[in-house]
């Protein structure tokens, strides 16, 4: 079974643009959300701990899937 991914580079967006830089490879389980006023999914970086929020249109279908089900499974 071949895993999912997608490239994401380091620009720490969500922290006041203090990112590394690096060249991240996102799979199933690193993408999160982020709820304010609507959902906002987000990666932290491994190297730096930044956060970088993601435009939900760049992630696939099957990320964001795997993202939302992880939270249903959080509130049972």
């Amino acid at each position: 079974m071949s895993k999912i991914g997608m490239k994401v580079l380091c620009t720490g967006n969500g922290c006041n643009g203090y990112g590394c830089g690096s060249l991240l490879l996102a799979e199933e389980g690193d993408i999160r959300l982020y709820y304010k006023n609507r959902i906002n999914y987000f990666l932290v970086c491994p190297v730096c701990n930044s956060v970088n929020f993601i435009d939900e249109n760049r992630i696939p279908i099957v990320l964001r899937k795997i993202a939302l089900e992880s939270i249903r499974i959080k509130k049972v």
